[in-house]
């Protein structure tokens, strides 16, 4: 997780320097000068945690339950809980998400997520040991 000064900004600036932001991405129609821009704002760090949320939330909206979400993206139940309060408390932000994928269809993000998930977080078609997943579930 990111460290976040224990220094606050005061909220006028705070709104200020977000709405700039905003006005930058909604500005900004070049792909590669967004690409940029986003490369030297976040570390490495900070792009992965976007992405794994990107991913939760996308995952949340096609029903995965939350161990699945958790063994495939390598993160917390908690961390699944709070994207997923955040989506059910309004989520609106997140509608435009859902509203760009549903439009690139076939989309290559729910293509890659099954993927993964078939890879990482399912147990084998066939074969012994394919069911042993189910020795750590409780009832």
């Amino acid at each position: 997780m990111p460290k976040i000064s224990k220094y606050k900004l005061e909220k006028e600036i705070y709104d200020s320097i977000s709405r700039e932001l905003r006005d930058i991405f909604a500005e900004t129609k070049d792909k590669k000068d967004i690409e940029n821009f986003l490369n030297d704002l976040l570390t490495p760090t900070e792009k992965i945690m976007l992405a794994k949320r990107l991913a939760i939330v996308i995952m949340l909206e096609r029903m995965y339950p939350f161990r699945v979400i958790s063994k495939t993206l390598k993160v917390s139940e908690a961390t699944i809980g709070t994207v997923k309060e955040r989506l059910d408390r309004n989520g609106s932000g997140f509608e435009v998400v859902f509203a760009y994928l549903d439009r690139k269809k076939p989309s290559e993000i729910y293509r890659k997520i099954n993927k993964i998930v078939r890879l990482f977080a399912m147990p084998p078609y066939a074969g012994r040991g394919r069911w042993k997943f189910l020795d750590g579930i409780e009832e």
